[in-house]
């Protein structure tokens, strides 16, 4: 009981290392898709963010071609592209303000460097956008050119510079984000390994000595199982059943007059075909069944190599091992046993016969003898013929009783000095 209650500890342990591990990975797992999202996000932001500064470049670029270009259609195409690059420009720089879903620019956070960075921005990118739209909206003023390129130029510079930081904080923010998802994965790459350690000090080496435990106690049962086989001193067979004789102790070997390496694998019927016979006319009793095992006993008789005729009392006990199922025979010569009961009935039957003539062949004689002495000594005025003639009686009767008692004797099975004795009485 304890044994297994020590088990179910190791059994919980053991699930409970393997479900914080689960845990564990799957959290990792969690964690690396959603730092593949930030990471995928912040390079947009980022992107975005250094593409500000193009687009600014790109807008000075088209406004002084406008400026100093006098072919109508070409000014006119250019004033078209400052539109559209005014508007792409708008429409991002507002994204990294607000957030755009369009653009896949989330929502800014709460960092206030980048904040307070764009405020600053603002009143560059402000006069910048103003001065670029007065172009758009005028293509053909000699006065907003001269209005709108010094405001150009004069913020251009500052706007880059201004532009520049913000990115590096964007890339800065990115790389700690990164940073952090590195820190937290390395602690739960830790834990794990904590987890693996703990899991094999207080799981697996308990239950690695448990098993060693389990093992040497097998071998010891084992072992006491060997040395309790070698140790009976009657015949023993271990029978398998699809692999034939598996065992045969000497004495089985002495018995038979056969070696245990030449019934090896052999079946039942290569050595006791009497039993084999029985144990087919009755598969009750086979150990083909696993319902069937337990024990049983027969009385079978065989003959020797040498001719002689043996009784053995065969104990039949079967049993499962390992998914294959077994049969152990141990046999136990009951020959000299079977002989002397034998003579011991013939005996007793004899000495019954005996009672029986004694009751009826030797009471006769004896009541005659007993009745003519009893005349002899009775009546006293006998003639001498009366006398001789009982006396002849007496002797006939002690005749014919010496004779019966002989015969007993003779038919007796236990001889002893008494037919000698009868023959020495009679002959006196």
């Amino acid at each position: 009981m304890a044994q297994e209650k020590h088990l179910n500890r190791l059994f919980q342990r053991y699930l409970l290392a393997l479900s914080l591990i689960a845990l564990l990975a799957l959290f990792s797992q969690y964690l690396i898709h959603r730092s593949l999202a930030n990471q995928e996000m912040d390079s947009k932001v980022v992107n975005i963010a250094g593409r500000q500064r193009m687009f600014s470049q790109k807008v000075v670029k088209l406004a002084l071609l406008i400026s100093g270009d006098t072919d109508l259609l070409s000014q006119k195409n250019n004033a078209r592209t400052l539109r559209e690059v005014i508007t792409q420009w708008q429409q991002s720089y507002l994204g990294l303000r607000t957030g755009n879903s369009d653009l896949g620019i989330p929502q800014p956070g709460t960092n206030p460097t980048i904040g307070a960075a764009f405020d600053q921005l603002d009143p560059y990118y402000q006069a910048m956008v103003g001065a670029a739209r007065a172009l758009v909206e005028h293509p053909y003023s000699r006065e907003t050119y001269e209005q709108s390129i010094p405001v150009l130029l004069s913020n251009e510079q500052e706007y880059l510079q201004r532009m520049d930081q913000i990115v590096d904080m964007y890339e800065a923010l990115a790389r700690r984000k990164i940073d952090r998802t590195h820190l937290i994965q390395s602690t739960i790459l830790i834990v794990t390994l904590l987890t693996l350690v703990a899991e094999g000090r207080f799981i697996f080496m308990p239950a690695n000595h448990q098993l060693e435990a389990f093992v040497a106690n097998v071998q010891e049962n084992r072992n006491r199982l060997r040395k309790t086989i070698q140790a009976i001193p009657h015949p023993f067979l271990v029978i398998k059943k699809e692999g034939g004789i598996q065992y045969a102790n000497p004495e089985f070997e002495q018995l038979f007059a056969c070696a245990s390496d030449d019934i090896k694998g052999k079946s039942l019927e290569h050595v006791l075909p009497e039993l084999q016979k029985e144990l087919d006319n009755e598969p009750k009793l086979a150990y083909l069944l696993p319902e069937n095992a337990g024990h049983q006993l027969r009385t079978i008789r065989t003959r020797h190599k040498d001719g002689r005729q043996l009784t053995l009392i065969a104990s039949l006990n079967c049993f499962q091992a390992d998914g294959d199922k077994y049969l152990n025979v141990l046999l136990q010569d009951i020959t000299e046993f079977q002989e002397k009961r034998n003579l011991i009935l013939a005996q007793e039957e004899a000495l019954s016969d005996i009672a029986w003539r004694h009751s009826h062949e030797v009471r006769k004689p004896v009541a005659n003898i007993l009745g003519l002495v009893q005349l002899l000594t009775e009546d006293n005025f006998l003639e001498n013929d009366e006398r001789n003639e009982y006396l002849a009686y007496l002797r006939d009767s002690a005749l014919e009783l010496d004779d019966t008692v002989r015969e007993i004797i003779q038919h007796s099975p236990v001889r002893d000095d008494t037919s000698h004795s009868a023959s020495s009485s009679r002959k006196v």
